[in-house]
């Protein structure tokens, strides 16, 4: 629900602003920085849920992928208080006489934090998909193919604006349809994560094709 929020407050076509004064007053607070760090919180309080919960379930499972997963949820939620809750200012981390250490803190620790998530992201994908089969191992595809994709669909729509081949309104149109790409791949590593936790777990072949969600006593907690 509160990434929806998010790619709604960010969509730019006139077509949809232009939809009632509920839709332009949320749009308009969902942009504003008291908005957009609400959203933000919410956001990354509900992934950090999902993967707590997938981290006592491999825990449970005494599997060593779950210190994966905890480095993760570590670094997701620096990065949110320290670059998403308080936005730096892009000109200021960038220009060097008008910026402050804060600024360039932020702005070097959002690259840095940024590329050490992803090599989580990618060991935690690996981990996964070596183990584990079944529901657990789409799992682990979803979290290693989605940011590909999405970085891929970027870089198309940055060459289509690079060479010119979009103007105007189907300039809008093209970054709306690609948004909401994004959109899309930014949940489908948390449904598959979500999927992936069973009521019990199942075993194959020696291997967990998806984990026990109760995880309320469990060993090694």
């Amino acid at each position: 629900m509160f990434p929806a929020l998010s790619f709604l407050g960010n969509l730019s076509n006139p077509a949809f602003s232009d939809n009632g004064l509920f839709l332009h007053y949320l749009q308009t607070f969902i942009q504003s920085k008291p908005g957009s760090a609400i959203i933000g919180l919410l956001s990354v309080v509900s992934q950090l849920g999902i993967f707590e919960i997938f981290r006592r379930c491999l825990n449970k499972d005494k599997s060593k992928i779950h210190y994966a997963v905890l480095l993760l949820m570590i670094f997701l939620g620096l990065q949110f208080l320290i670059v998403d809750l308080f936005q730096p200012d892009v000109f200021a981390s960038t220009n060097s006489s008008s910026a402050t250490y804060w600024s360039q803190f932020q702005h070097n620790y959002a690259v840095n934090s940024s590329f050490v998530i992803f090599l989580i992201t990618v060991v935690l994908s690996i981990s996964l998909m070596v183990k584990y089969t079944g529901r657990l191992l789409s799992a682990g595809i979803s979290l290693i193919a989605s940011p590909v994709l999405m970085f891929v669909s970027n870089g198309v729509l940055y060459y289509l604006v690079y060479k010119n081949v979009l103007s105007g309104s189907t300039y809008m149109n093209v970054n709306y349809l690609f948004s909401f790409i994004s959109y899309i791949l930014t949940l489908l590593p948390f449904l598959f994560v979500r999927r992936s936790m069973s009521e019990e777990v199942e075993i194959s072949d020696g291997k967990d094709s998806d984990l026990g969600q109760d995880v309320r006593g469990g060993k090694g907690e």
